[in-house]
């Protein structure tokens, strides 16, 4: 399973979409134990006992049982209860293939949740672009995955490492479920679409307003920068005809609207005025859209835009 990010600047998603189903619920979960469980049970109901080294297993199989009698509530939960146990069950049993094979068929089922919760995550970010934090949370999540993915130091490790990718999932998953709607309008979400205006505007995202004018030559393009010559972060705006130099601010107003607040630090055309003045944005998906506005000569504007990186 190759896990990514998409829909944000920060990292790049090739990822199919698998399950549509929330998984932060241990509902239906009790199965990647109950295997296990029920061998460890029938194990400590019908063994000897009759010599030192089996009084010793017996003890090992009850004391692991004991730990998984009842699941815990969560995948992570369950994830660490399943590496006590088979701690327990290392000391006294080794190069048992049953056990072995057992404990990593329900390594393989936590992984295949996790690979579900991610995928239906990706399935509701879309196109959308993810403010940092959030696309931070993600990152992590992915690389604590991975690192359980490729942990090779036992089962108890693993479901350590595995339950360490749950629990760093767990909140930018209830956070995108919560956000997002799956295509479709199915479940969770805002409503409106698989696409939402995104949060923030940040580096290294710059927006390029064209105005719908008569000719090309009468065009003004607008463009609304957000770092420095240096490349340090810093939001200023530049046109032509009229001439305008500024800084502005970007302020989500619904899911799929927003707006640019200018202010102008620089006008050279006659006519043209130094006041504050805004840009209505309408996203018709992530990163593009339709604007309305008025420049520093007070004219009406209209026009396309689009979220680029510089």
């Amino acid at each position: 399973m190759k896990l990514g990010i998409k829909g944000t600047a920060y990292v790049v998603l090739v990822c199919a979409a698998m399950a549509c189903v929330s998984h932060t619920r241990a509902a239906d979960t009790t199965n990647y134990l109950g295997s296990l469980r029920g061998e460890i049970s029938f194990r400590a109901t019908n063994s000897p006992a009759t010599n030192k080294t089996q009084k010793a297993q017996l003890a090992a199989l009850k004391a692991a049982g004991n730990k998984l009698q009842k699941p815990a509530k969560t995948y992570s939960g369950q994830l660490g209860q399943l590496a006590t146990a088979a701690t327990i069950l290392g000391t006294r049993f080794t190069n048992d293939t049953q056990l072995d094979t057992l404990e990593n068929n329900s390594i393989a089922s936590y992984s295949d949740a996790f690979a579900a919760q991610w995928d239906e995550a990706m399935t509701r970010i879309g196109t959308n672009r993810l403010q940092r934090g959030l696309s931070n949370q993600l990152v992590k999540a992915q690389a604590a995955y991975t690192n359980a993915v490729n942990n090779t130091n036992g089962v108890a490790s693993q479901a350590r490492a595995l339950a360490q990718a749950f629990n760093k999932l767990r909140i930018p998953f209830a956070q995108v479920v919560r956000k997002y709607e799956m295509p479709g309008g199915g479940g969770g979400g805002g409503g409106g679409g698989p696409f939402q205006a995104p949060d923030s505007v940040e580096l290294p995202d710059v927006i390029v307003m064209i105005e719908t004018a008569p000719s090309p030559s009468e065009t003004t393009t607008l463009f609304f920068h957000t770092m420095s010559d240096t490349r340090a972060p810093y939001k200023w705006y530049e046109t032509h005809h009229p001439t305008e130099l500024g800084t502005w601010t970007y302020q989500k107003l619904s899911d799929k609207t927003a707006v640019l607040n200018c202010t102008v630090s620089l006008v050279e055309d006659a006519g043209a005025i130094s006041d504050p003045h805004t840009y209505s944005l309408t996203f018709t998906s992530a990163t593009t859209g339709t604007f309305t506005g008025r420049n520093s000569l007070n004219e009406n504007m209209t026009g396309t835009f689009s979220i680029q990186q510089e």
